[in-house]
C-alpha cells in the first residue's frame, strides 16, 4: 500500500484494513476447526466441558 493512499483515505476504512492486516497475520496456518474452536470460545457464553479440560 503506498502511504499517499494512507493519507487520504478515511479512518473508518484504515482502521477496517488494519484489522485485516492483522487477522489475516493471526489466523495464518490455522486449520479449519483451529478457526471454529476460536470462534466458539469467543462467543459462547457457557463455555463447553471440553473446552475447558483443553485450556
Amino acid at each position: 500500500m503506498h502511504m499517499e493512499w494512507l493519507a487520504d483515505m478515511p479512518d473508518e476504512r484504515l482502521m477496517k484494513l488494519q484489522v485485516l492486516a492483522f487477522v489475516e497475520e493471526y489466523c495464518r496456518g490455522l486449520t479449519l476447526r483451529d478457526a471454529r474452536e476460536l470462534y466458539v470460545e469467543a462467543f459462547d457464553p457457557e463455555p463447553s466441558r471440553d473446552a475447558l479440560h483443553r485450556a
